[in-house]
């Protein structure tokens, strides 16, 4: 009896471990927190680096946080639409005890055109935009994407669309899941990606879907 009472001790205390995680949350690239116990369905902890200028400035803000493993969006992300609008970030997932301790950098914005082009537009309150004018693509951004979704900014939902250049990483984006960037949190119901063609070509504008 004894040992089937230990074997249950031993089954329900390995049930009940969980991972534990560095937390918090800060303007500016780096964060310090306490050791937070994830829940029952986070098995990853994240750190992220991100910067968006959908305020009308660059907003940059440091998350440590636990998450599940299919919500990781690990690398370095940049998306450049219309009316100036863009989004950047780095992120990492690991899945030890506090592994998310490390520091982070966010890489410097490379504005050196690339010889590439892509349809570019940004709408808010709409799903959708036509990208009927074209963006000289800088740096990394290689490729031209089309999203669509949500947005959420201090709890104020709006469904938005958008159109421009972009980094290989943004074409595998997850669909439905919350994507925070410095007091963002974008939700893609939509995410299409394709080779940015060359300015000297006359590439066929990415699909709507």
């Amino acid at each position: 009896m004894w040992e089937t009472l230990g074997l249950l001790l031993t089954v329900l205390l390995a049930r009940g471990s969980c991972l534990s995680c560095e937390t918090c949350i800060s303007p500016g690239e780096g964060c310090t927190g306490l050791a937070h116990p994830c829940g029952p369905n986070e098995d990853t902890c994240l750190t992220l680096i991100g910067e968006n200028s959908l305020g009308g400035g660059d907003t940059t803000e440091t998350l440590k946080t636990c998450i599940a493993a299919s919500d990781c969006y690990a690398g370095s992300l940049s998306i450049t639409t219309g009316a100036g609008v863009h989004i950047r970030s780095i992120s990492r997932c690991c899945q030890d005890d506090l592994c998310n301790q490390w520091a982070l950098n966010l890489p410097p914005m490379n504005l050196n055109p690339n010889g590439l082009r892509c349809p570019v537009c940004f709408a808010f309150d709409s799903d959708h935009c036509d990208g009927n004018e074209t963006l000289t693509c800088t740096g990394a951004d290689n490729h031209c994407v089309a999203v669509s979704g949500m947005l959420n900014i201090a709890g104020h939902l709006s469904p938005f669309a958008a159109r421009g250049c972009s980094t290989a990483t943004a074409c595998s984006l997850p669909l439905g899941v919350g994507l925070y960037s410095a007091g963002v949190i974008f939700t893609l119901d939509k995410a299409l990606c394709s080779p940015a063609p060359n300015t000297s070509s006359h590439g066929k504008k990415l699909s709507e879907g």
